[in-house]
């Protein structure tokens, strides 16, 4: 752009000096005088609407510079605020303490060293997974009772927290008694809106696990076996009336 206006600036300047040359001169004729004046005539108006057509277009590429920086700036200042809340956030998660849920282990300690019954001895019976149980026919109880009469024994309610213990125990009580149920040892540590199934050695007894009978409802607070169905868990009334024959287990660490 400033290129041209210099052009044009120093053909003005050649035409002026044209204009002003000694008109004595052969090629200045009073005619080409004024040829030539309205002709720088024409030219400064058209020099002017070039100036105006270029500072009006200056004017716009500005307005629409400032307009673009303007969204971005905004869209930074949005963009910034999003990111201070995810970091707020972030450094809020960062700072809770990490919730850890101790293992409700059983009331009853494993002591190894009680003289066994030999009764009781004489009526362990091992299951096809290895372990040895207690099988409390034909004393039935609540489950509560059950679970203090193992510890008596040196044993405990039996843990089935997987389909391998849980199946030998199931075939080893229908061998006994086909049309019974039996107390095992899982039990709510929860309530009946907030369910907290655990095994007395503390783990867990998922709500989601595929050991629990399809559409058994969960919220009765113990856990039996039931020797006429399928090899599943289902949920029973801890007090009450309900009494069951039950399972005990002679803990690995005493093998």
């Amino acid at each position: 752009m400033d290129r041209f206006l210099r052009l044009l600036l120093g053909l003005l300047a050649i035409l002026n000096s044209v204009l002003t040359t000694n008109p004595t001169n052969n090629y200045q004729t009073r005619q080409e005088r004024e040829k030539l004046a309205e002709f720088q005539q024409e030219l400064m108006k058209n020099l002017k609407n070039t100036d105006d057509k270029l500072n009006d277009l200056a004017k716009l590429v500005d307005e629409r510079f400032n307009q673009t920086m303007e969204r971005v700036k905004q869209e930074a200042e949005t963009n910034q605020e999003l990111l201070q809340t995810v970091i707020q956030k972030l450094n809020h998660l960062a700072k809770l303490p990490i919730e850890v849920v101790p293992l409700k282990k059983s009331p009853w300690p494993i002591n190894c060293t009680l003289p066994y019954e030999s009764s009781v001895l004489s009526t362990l019976t091992t299951a096809a997974n290895g372990k040895q149980y207690f099988f409390s026919n034909p004393i039935q109880t609540f489950w509560p009772e059950a679970n203090k009469s193992c510890a008596d024994k040196g044993l405990h309610l039996a843990t089935v927290s997987n389909r391998i213990d849980l199946d030998a125990v199931h075939q080893k009580a229908r061998e006994i008694h086909r049309g019974e149920e039996y107390w095992v040892s899982g039990k709510n540590f929860g309530d009946q809106n907030h369910l907290d199934y655990r095994w007395l050695d503390g783990s867990k007894l998922e709500e989601s696990s595929d050991l629990w009978a399809s559409g058994t409802v969960k919220n009765y607070g113990c856990v039996e076996i039931r020797a006429y169905e399928f090899s599943n868990l289902y949920s029973a009334s801890c007090s009450g009336n309900r009494k069951s024959f039950f399972i005990c287990e002679l803990p690995s660490e005493c093998y």
